[in-house]
């Protein structure tokens, strides 16, 4: 990064406005050095202070400073205070001033670092000494390390205190929130595993509906369908004897002159009533043909 060194925040930054407690308290600060990256899109201002800033008044200068020295650019502004503290802090004090700063770049910085810090116990002695009782996982003893290193960064090199830190470990208690986060973890599954269940009952009665009704369609259909077969046979049938029928009229009207002779006296008399369109026969005229033929 390029690197400038300045004197005087509002010297340096004279167009800037804050609310009137943030005028005060950075009318006392000092620039140090501003620092750049190749492509212009950080600007990193190291400011000395002898008065604590909180981590959210320092975001909400960063923010107005990203507003109204650059406007819609894209430029970030990052903050970076070091302090030049009073003999009245000891560790203990800068810790009860400053932990929630300390809580919330920690969150940002590693979260797990973050849970283990605010479930440790921390005490200090009064030498000044601080101790760290963390919970005993196997998470916990990987990032103790980076945990311890990021303190010291921030009460050494911050606040130029030195205490000598040490860490313990406590077996993990099962607090009643704990408890009761689990159990509503837990009634929480329980009731999606129950709704899942009578979605899928409900599904597969909707289904076996579906099929009964398909199956019953079906069979109407079937029905429907045998029941038109047996009609058009019917249909087919009388059809049939209809022409059959006819077949047998047309064939005796056709038919060829019946030979008489050796025929009965019955015989003769039908054929000539056939012959003259009669359909049937008096009991006179047959008895008169008898006779005659005796």
């Amino acid at each position: 990064m390029d690197e400038q060194h300045y004197n005087g925040f509002f010297s340096v930054f004279p167009e800037l406005k804050f609310d009137s407690g943030l005028m005060n308290l950075m009318s006392l600060v000092t620039v140090e050095k501003i620092a750049t990256n190749r492509d212009k899109s950080t600007l990193k201002v190291y400011i000395l202070s002898a008065r604590i800033i909180s981590g959210r008044d320092i975001k909400y200068m960063e923010r107005e400073m990203e507003g109204q020295l650059f406007g819609r650019s894209s430029v970030k502004v990052i903050l970076s205070p070091r302090y030049t503290l009073s003999k009245q802090y000891t560790p203990e004090n800068l810790w009860n001033e400053y932990k929630e700063t300390i809580y919330e770049e920690l969150r940002d910085i590693n979260i797990m670092m973050y849970n283990m810090l605010r479930r440790a116990d921390v005490e200090f002695t009064d030498s000044g000494h601080m101790k760290l009782t963390l919970e005993k996982s196997v998470i916990g003893e990987k990032k103790e390390s980076g945990l311890i290193d990021y303190i010291r960064e921030v009460f050494e090199n911050r606040c130029g205190l030195f205490p000598e830190i040490k860490t313990e470990y406590k077996e993990i208690k099962e607090s009643r929130y704990r408890k009761q986060q689990e159990q509503k973890v837990e009634n929480e599954v329980a009731r999606i595993m129950q709704n899942r269940a009578l979605a899928m009952e409900s599904a597969n009665q909707s289904l076996s509906s579906k099929e009964s009704a398909h199956k019953e369609s079906i069979q109407k259909e079937n029905q429907q369908k045998e029941n038109t077969q047996k009609e058009n046979i019917q249909k087919e049938n009388l059809q049939r004897k209809g022409v059959q029928t006819c077949a047998l009229g047309a064939a005796s009207a056709s038919s060829p002159a019946v030979s008489l002779s050796g025929t009965s006296p019955w015989s003769f008399a039908g054929t000539i009533a056939l012959v003259r369109g009669r359909s049937r026969i008096s009991t006179r005229t047959r008895l008169w043909h008898i006779s005659a033929h005796c």
